[in-house]
C-alpha cells in the first residue's frame, strides 16, 4: 500500500511527496512504456501566490528587485509538463537524475568569522 503525504495551507500552497505510476512514451520509437512511482518533494504555490508574483515581476519595482537579486528580467507561469519529455528522455539513456544529484559532492560548510561586538 502506497503512502501519500501533503500539506498545504489555504492561499499559500502546499507541499507533497509522491509521483504516482504513470504511461509515457519513448521519443525514439513513439512506444508507450511504463514509468514507476517515485517520491519526490515540490511545492506547489496557490493560484494567487503565482499570479501576485508574475504581476509583481511585470511592475517597475518588481523589475529592479528580480533583475538585482538573480539577474532576471521577469517570470511567467510553465506548464506543468515542461520537463516531461527531458525526464522520460533521460530515463530512457539510463540516465539517474536523481542518482546523479545524490553523488553530487555538497559544498562544504562554510563558518562565519564571529561578529564583531560594541564593547561598552
Amino acid at each position: 500500500m502506497q503512502r501519500s503525504c501533503a500539506a498545504t495551507q489555504s492561499g499559500k500552497g502546499g507541499i507533497h511527496r509522491r509521483a504516482p505510476a504513470r504511461q509515457g512514451r519513448n521519443p525514439g520509437t513513439g512506444e508507450t512504456i511504463d514509468i514507476a512511482a517515485s517520491r519526490k518533494l515540490g511545492f506547489s504555490p496557490a493560484k494567487q501566490v503565482k499570479d501576485a508574483l508574475i504581476a509583481y515581476s511585470k511592475a517597475d519595482d518588481g523589475k529592479k528587485v528580480f533583475s538585482a537579486l538573480f539577474s532576471w528580467d521577469g517570470i511567467q507561469e510553465i506548464s506543468p509538463s515542461f520537463y516531461d519529455d527531458m525526464k522520460t528522455a533521460a530515463a530512457l539513456a539510463g540516465v539517474d537524475v536523481q542518482g546523479l544529484a545524490n553523488a553530487t559532492p555538497k559544498p562544504a560548510a562554510t563558518t562565519a568569522a564571529p561578529s564583531p561586538s560594541k564593547s561598552p
